[in-house]
């Protein structure tokens, strides 16, 4: 169609009277399927397709191919409004296995640097972009004032001048020197306000703060957001004095879009009109929800498919007025021209992958060496360092850096931990848990870098000791020679080789006090695919002798481990009796055995509630941390056992039950914690 029968594609006319002509175009259906945002990880591929031809604002969670074809779906419509694709890239585009990752709000805040968290912005706009998204869920203008709240690592901290300055900084990032470039998304400031301050550190509990408050302490920072052009506002799940923010029409229309003059749109969090019945209990049904979010102020609802059913009865029986609606969907529509969706041909990805002669520029993006170098900048101006300063002539702490430091205690789960160097918002948790996901490039450990850099500092302490000391005069005899080779007492770590692969195994000379060396010793290098006595094949397919050091760990399997490259690292969480396969995103078989929570085949269509009522066999500690087999999964996974619900014959004549694998796990349940934005 031209200009003549769709005259709001005509380019040369403002966008706001673009929006006015092709609200005016809509039928009821129509404007209230704008606001509708539908979370491709709720529903089916066949649902979400419908609500694309019904003609559905927005979605979120969903990336590739499958954005392509909804997208394809919409322009295709009887009006051909194109979708806004949103998705939580908090501190980079975390949900894409590949994509360049930035420290958390909380950790840039720490270099009290705008520039940083401009060019933060800048990256991930490029990445999200190259996806065909077009809307993060960022930045984070929460204050984090309370430590016992879960979300304080997303924040800018505490101090709202801070938090509003690195913010509005993250926002001209996003939304770039023109909104309308390919490469520049939209920003929403979030959460709509005071979230953080929830009774107790309880999320989405009642905040109890008073107007003056807001006014003189939360507000600030969403008004410098708005101030930096800030395109959405997202509202958030918290009560304030018993109302929550999306029903609170005071702090919605009069103070965020008549006081400070907010022309963008705002959405609802995650399930926030469900939840006025579900759990807030401040409506009968969805019916009196949808009104009650509809005349506050909300104009898309995220997460609530019967919005649109209850919102389209509501104006049939004449019990709200239409032009709440012609207002809410005029927003939208205005966004949606400002940002040219409808006239850069590049913002809107129809083809598919396999089709699009630009789908490889586009991957080239993704961890792009310039964007590494940025997120690097950012983590190396954002560590905090503390000084060991003198207090009465002797350091604040006992450690002289005249004397060699021998040991050093590395603390934690998450410092040897893949999973946990990605931070929060990432493929391994979004849209869909997926722990034991593949990393598609190398990952360096908080533990990884300290072994580093002391290997590194001994090999230059050596290769200066042995230039110092072969002088013409004293050149070693030969027995000398041959003695100083061994490790001696003043190396930090003693070696261990492999006689097939010749691998260096490295452990303390003299363990930490209460260091446990018997179940997670044994598990480093069988994590790291080193070399241990159990030595690899040769290639006759005969196991080959080594010689093993006193210190070096015993291992708990007489199976070889593969020897790894020394460029390429296996993942924390993969089997120890196979390297991952290179054409699957998932862990070895006998890893999905011992844990069974291994999301391997949970699609991205899951149905609304899997995730609360599916079970799974885990250990606790095997849910929170999936980094390494304990003893009990890697003896389950050694020795095959009957199918479940079958009996071995010692127990049938015994009349006791088998030995399945689900008799030697105890039982417990996935976690449920929704995809909250």
């Amino acid at each position: 169609m031209t200009t003549t029968t769709r005259p709001w594609l005509d380019a040369s006319i403002p966008a706001d009277r673009r929006a006015r002509l092709l609200l005016d175009a809509m039928t009821r259906e129509e404007k209230v399927a704008q606001m509708v945002q539908i979370s491709y990880s709720i529903v089916t591929p066949q649902e979400a397709d419908e609500w694309a031809r019904l003609g559905a604002g927005s979605f979120l969670h969903i990336l590739g191919d499958d954005a392509r074809r909804i997208q394809r779906l919409a322009t295709e419509s009887r009006l051909g409004v194109p979708v806004i694709f949103g998705i939580d890239a908090i501190h980079g585009h975390g949900i894409h296995n590949g994509a360049t990752i930035f420290p958390t709000q909380l950790t840039l805040a720490a270099s009290w640097d705008p520039s940083l968290a401009e060019r933060m912005g800048r990256v991930t706009a490029r990445e999200v972009a190259a996806e065909g998204l077009h809307w993060v869920f960022s930045p984070v203008f929460c204050l984090a004032r309370d430590l016992r709240w879960g979300r304080v690592d997303e924040t800018f901290g505490e101090d709202p001048l801070l938090a509003g300055i690195m913010g509005a900084a993250t926002v001209r990032g996003y939304q770039g020197a023109d909104i309308r470039d390919a490469d520049s998304v939209i920003a929403c400031a979030k959460h709509y306000i005071a979230y953080g301050e929830s009774t107790g550190g309880r999320d989405s509990y009642d905040s109890s703060v008073t107007m003056r408050a807001i006014r003189s302490t939360f507000l600030p920072p969403f008004k410098r957001a708005i101030e930096a052009g800030c395109l959405t506002v997202m509202a958030g799940y918290e009560p304030i004095d018993g109302l929550p923010c999306s029903a609170h029409a005071p702090l919605l229309r009069r103070v965020l879009k008549e006081e400070l003059g907010f022309d963008g749109f705002v959405v609802t969090d995650w399930q926030n009109v469900s939840s006025m019945v579900r759990r807030q209990k401040i409506a009968k049904d969805m019916t009196e929800a949808s009104k009650i979010a509809l005349e506050a102020g909300n104009d898309m609802i995220m997460t609530a498919p019967e919005f649109y059913e209850a919102t389209l009865g509501l104006l049939a029986r004449g019990e709200v007025d239409e032009r709440l609606v012609d207002d809410a969907v005029l927003r939208i529509l205005s966004v949606k021209f400002r940002i040219g969706l409808f006239d850069v041909p590049a913002k809107v990805k129809t083809l598919a992958l396999r089709d699009d002669p630009t789908a490889r520029d586009a991957a080239g993006i993704f961890g792009h060496p310039d964007h590494l170098a940025e997120s690097l900048e950012a983590a190396r101006k954002s560590i905090i360092l503390l000084k060991n300063g003198t207090v009465a002539g002797s350091p604040a702490l006992p450690i002289d850096g005249r004397k060699k430091v021998r040991t050093i205690a590395v603390i934690g789960p998450n410092a040897d931990s893949v999973r946990a160097q990605f931070g929060d918002w990432t493929f391994f948790t979004h849209p869909v848990p997926h722990l034991d996901a593949v990393p598609t490039f190398r990952v360096t450990t908080v533990l990884d870098g300290i072994r580093s850099s002391r290997k590194r500092a001994a090999s230059a302490s050596s290769s200066t000791k042995a230039a110092t000391s072969l002088t013409p005069r004293s050149i070693p005899s030969r027995a000398r020679a041959s003695s100083r080779r061994r490790p001696t007492s003043s190396s930090s770590a003693s070696v261990t080789r492999s006689s097939s692969t010749a691998r260096p195994t490295t452990e303390p000379t003299s363990p930490l006090p209460g260091r446990r060396t018997s179940s997670r010793a044994r598990s480093v290098p069988y994590a790291r695919g080193a070399a241990c006595p159990s030595s690899p094949s040769s290639s006759t397919g005969s196991p080959s002798s080594s010689k093993t050091s006193p210190r070096s760990p015993t291992p708990s399997s007489s199976r070889s481990i593969p020897a790894r490259s020394a460029d390429a690292r296996w993942p924390r969480y993969s089997s120890a009796s196979e390297p991952p396969k290179a054409d699957s995103p998932y862990p070895s078989r006998e890893r999905r055995v011992s844990f069974p929570c291994t999301t391997t085949s949970c699609p991205a269509g899951t149905r609304d509630g899997t995730s609360i009522a599916s079970r799974r066999l885990c250990s606790r500690s095997a849910r929170a941390f999936p980094t390494r087999q304990s003893r009990t999964a890697s003896r389950d996974s050694r020795q095959r056992e009957p199918a479940r619900g079958t009996r071995s014959s010692s127990a049938s004549s015994s009349g006791t039950r088998g030995t399945g694998t689900r008799s030697r796990r105890s039982r417990c349940t996935r976690p449920t914690s929704s995809p909250r934005s």
